[in-house]
């Protein structure tokens, strides 16, 4: 008995040490350096509330209807769901999302996303300098499949691939192309590796700029671990732009009776850019599914900052080992 009253009292002092981390990194946030705005825009995700406000560089594997976008591999891990989100800047950037996951057999999964972008805002230099006015519009679409192919004795072994239209319009430049995406994880006890290699050209009339950032490299740990039913997810990824340089991002989430959540991060998702996420969210059983509300603030430099809210329902059937999550 006392063993047990010792777990849950640094179980919930864990959490109330997260809140306050939370707390502290909205009420204080550090300077961040400024960055160009001519952003190349076709490598945001779909926004997910969930995997920005751990921070991560979109390279791990987490138990939501994130993989579709993040890592097809990580699709077969996902239950069937629906989630909508949406990304507001202060400065009138707005990032809308759809994403729907079908998880039949337990051992294969699809999932397809939908993502708009759009944004009419004042462009800025590393310096601080104005460079006028600049505009933005962004449509992707894509569909991916994911499948376990190895049932190991040490783990298990996915693949997935994707394939995405977008079609860009840069101020005064249009282009449209045709993406794809490869990707694999390995699954050992409460640890997945996940390695992918996206937003490869199949074919691209985009202007230099934007094509320059294609063909992109992300890999990530993600780790689990129970205390009494308390979850603590502690995600890492790295992110090598193709011939740039190498970006990186982790956070932690913990949840309080299967229910509340809670996370914070810190990434750089393009380099010379930092972000600082902090996040709360609900899990709730009703109509025989699984419901469930995230929010996300972060501090993204010279965009200000951005708010983050996606909406979920997903089925209650599972295979995910993440079940301590998404009961």
């Amino acid at each position: 008995m006392g063993n047990y009253s010792s777990i849950l009292m640094k179980r919930q002092y864990g959490f109330i040490a997260l809140i306050l981390t939370i707390l502290a990194v909205v009420l204080y946030l550090p300077k961040i350096d400024a960055m160009t705005a001519a952003v190349p825009i076709t490598t945001l995700p779909v926004p997910n509330a969930r995997l920005l406000g751990m921070g991560i560089s979109y390279g791990t594997v987490l138990d939501d209807a994130s993989m579709s976008d993040s890592n097809p591999a990580g699709l077969p891990y996902v239950r069937s769901a629906v989630q909508a989100g949406s990304r507001y800047f202060n400065n009138d950037l707005l990032l809308l999302g759809f994403t729907m996951v079908y998880n039949a057999s337990n051992t294969d999964a699809f999932g397809v996303s939908m993502q708009r972008f759009s944004t009419s805002i004042d462009r800025v230099s590393l310096n601080g300098h104005a460079e006028g006015k600049m505009s933005i519009e962004n449509v992707r679409l894509q569909a991916a499949y994911g499948k376990i192919i190895a049932d190991l004795a040490r783990g298990e072994v996915s693949i997935g691939s994707s394939i995405a239209y977008v079609d860009l319009t840069h101020t005064k430049t249009r282009g449209s192309g045709v993406l794809c995406g490869i990707g694999g994880v390995y699954t050992y006890n409460a640890m997945k590796i996940s390695v992918r290699y996206k937003d490869i050209p199949v074919f691209l009339t985009l202007n230099e700029r934007a094509v320059h950032y294609f063909g992109i490299l992300e890999y990530g740990i993600t780790y689990q671990w129970d205390i009494n039913k308390s979850v603590s997810l502690l995600p890492v990824a790295g992110t090598q732009y193709h011939g740039t340089a190498i970006t990186f991002g982790g956070g932690v989430e913990m949840c309080y009776r299967d229910m509340i959540f809670a996370r914070c991060g810190f990434s750089q998702p393009i380099p010379g850019f930092t972000q600082l996420s902090s996040g709360i969210g609900i899990l709730y059983g009703i109509l025989g599914s699984d419901f469930r509300c995230d929010y996300t603030l972060t501090a993204t430099g010279a965009f200000g900052f951005s708010h983050t809210i996606t909406v979920s329902i997903i089925a209650l059937s599972s295979n995910s080992v993440f079940s301590g999550i998404s009961k």
